[in-house]
């Protein structure tokens, strides 16, 4: 079963120059640009043999659209059976599993060892551009070198078996000569499908015969041959059902079958119904079941998918890509929903990003301690859904969380306060401030520019708590709100006293103290702060929600402005406070 275990872009679209290590399987995630789909282009460009029969290279294939430098894939491909090895013996070298390297060929054969070096197959794909300003395109032996490339040919590529999802289209299942339907009807045993083509043309070709001497049918036509039969073109003698029929796209076997869309019959639904009028889901369904029993018909096959769930519910992605998984020798897709990426292991997680202007890669880590394990509860309800963001603001726990999120809610459209979700900056919660740091690390490790958020509980010029300490080294930048604030303060200090009783009275829980309207200033801020914070965060937001809009404290404004500038920005580093210029202790 093969698997690519490296692959390498030189000036090919986004990728100026790139290399990756891939996992057995990997699903690809991350930014919105960062390479997700160019990733998957080139791996198509270098397995598929008859890549250029449907679309070719053009100048947006070159990185910088610069012309004058090849676009290229290079792939290099492990796990060979011995046939494969065998059949391209001149071109096996050998994969170096501790430095991640190849090696051409062992000047001294005793050199190789068989726990550490593995056979491999590298395969590159070229487009460059002639003096004739015509592209030219090839996928060749990489050792055999550029200059004198040697051809991948279409019997070397049987050694090397491979599925790719061509793109979802309005009609499932397509049986054009080309189609993914097509190909799997052919794969199949039996009689040829010729066969049932031409069966398939002569009984549509009786039918048709039959309806053209429908009575009414027929003496129409013979009406509309009155005027025809003198014509030298046509024979005065014959019927006109015989000179004339009605047939899919003129008879054609190609038209006929081009002419065929599917038709299911749903449990408790109408019978034959156009599988378009189903809606795209039963539709998704069906092509995702195309890719499975195209990965069955290839074992150990490698199998490559862009966007798989884009129209599929949550549940039904997620079970194909399981089952895909399980099928396939190495699957490789992209996503953009948490439920497919869980159906993977940490270290099948790819993440594209952006680092210093450039694309990068991150590769998620199995925990191989009881530390890691503990933190990797963190991984699948706080990580996962936020694998697409650009930063993450990780907060002490829910409190605070649900305070940003209403928070966004509530001032989305007022000019002086950037969205976030624009930015693409999702908040996520730890389970108290000891654990941000768990989470911090675990995104970051996957390319996340990670923000941590901290209250503030020491008195003004106090040292940093521990949580802090151990939090700064891993994280990309650390905010602190003010001294002696954390998130209940945030939201009240500032806020007219009038307005506090106002909102608070029409929260579902009031204060224990039955005088708390009664209250002022420090006294009413502490009461409803104490209230605020034993909720454990429901009350965040029907207090924000309930204010209004105006009467937001100076600090609560503050907050979302100072993560956008930090996350999008991305020059300070440390300890940094809510204030511009950056407060540091």
């Amino acid at each position: 079963m093969p698997v690519i275990r490296q692959a390498s872009f030189r000036h090919f679209r986004g990728f100026e120059d790139f290399t990756t290590h891939l996992p057995a399987h990997a699903v690809l995630v991350g930014e919105p640009g960062a390479g997700r789909s160019d990733l998957v282009e080139g791996l198509i460009r270098v397995l598929d043999g008859d890549y250029w029969r449907s679309r070719r290279g053009d100048q947006l294939d070159f990185y910088d659209l610069d012309t004058s430098v090849p676009a290229e894939v290079e792939l290099t491909i492990g796990e060979l059976s011995k046939a494969a090895q065998d059949a391209l013996e001149y071109n096996v070298e050998y994969w170096d599993k501790e430095d991640g390297l190849v090696i051409e060929e062992f000047a001294d054969p005793s050199q190789m060892d068989e726990e550490r070096h593995e056979p491999v197959l590298r395969l590159t794909y070229r487009l460059s551009e002639g003096d004739d300003g015509r592209l030219d395109e090839i996928v060749y032996w990489a050792k055999s070198g550029a200059d004198n490339p040697q051809a991948v040919r279409s019997a070397s590529r049987e050694h090397i078996p491979f599925l790719w999802q061509r793109g979802w289209s309005s009609r499932p299942l397509d049986l054009s000569g080309r189609g993914d339907l097509r190909e799997l009807i052919d794969a199949q045993a039996g009689a040829p499908f010729d066969e049932a083509i031409e069966a398939f043309v002569a009984a549509v070709g009786d039918a048709a015969k039959v309806f053209s001497e429908h009575e009414r049918v027929g003496t129409a036509l013979d009406e509309l041959m009155t005027g025809l039969r003198p014509l030298r073109r046509f024979d005065p003698e014959a019927r006109a059902s015989d000179v004339l029929r009605f047939m899919p796209d003129g008879g054609a076997s190609s038209g006929l079958l081009r002419s065929l869309a599917a038709a299911a019959t749903l449990k408790d639904g109408p019978a034959l119904l156009p599988v378009a009028r189903h809606g795209s889901s039963v539709s998704a369904a069906l092509r995702g079941s195309l890719l499975l029993a195209g990965a069955r018909q290839q074992p150990g096959a490698i199998v490559v998918i862009d966007e798989l769930s884009s129209d599929l519910d949550p549940s039904l992605a997620g079970y194909i890509a399981r089952q895909l998984r399980h099928d396939a020798g190495q699957l490789i897709m992209t996503t953009h929903v948490p439920g497919v990426a869980s159906v993977f292991e940490t270290d099948e997680i790819v993440r594209l990003h952006w680092k210093n202007g450039s694309r990068a890669v991150a590769i998620g880590r199995r925990p191989v301690s009881k530390p890691d394990r503990i933190a990797q509860r963190y991984f699948g309800y706080q990580i996962l859904p936020a694998l697409s963001a650009s930063a993450v603001v990780v907060c002490e726990g829910p409190g605070d969380r649900i305070a940003i999120d209403a928070l966004i809610q509530k001032t989305t459209g007022m000019a002086s306060i950037p969205s976030l979700d624009a930015a693409s900056i999702e908040v996520i919660e730890a389970n108290g401030c000891g654990e941000v740091v768990k989470v911090v690390e675990q995104a970051r490790a996957l390319g996340i520019y990670t923000i941590a958020l901290f209250d503030d509980d020491n008195p003004a010029g106090a040292p940093n708590s521990p949580e802090v300490t151990a939090t700064l080294p891993v994280a990309d930048v650390v905010l602190r709100l003010p001294p002696q604030t954390a998130i209940e303060r945030l939201l009240l200090v500032g806020v007219p006293d009038a307005e506090i009783v106002r909102v608070v009275s029409a929260l579902p829980k009031q204060p224990a103290r039955t005088d708390w309207e009664t209250l002022t200033g420090a006294a009413l801020v502490e009461t409803v702060r104490v209230l605020l914070h034993d909720e454990k965060g429901p009350l965040h937001a029907s207090f924000v929600r309930e204010i209004d809009l105006t009467l937001l404290s100076a600090n609560s404004l503050k907050l979302l402005p100072r993560i956008h500038s930090l996350a999008t920005k991305r020059t300070e580093t440390g300890l940094v406070g809510l204030d511009e210029p950056a407060t540091t202790h």
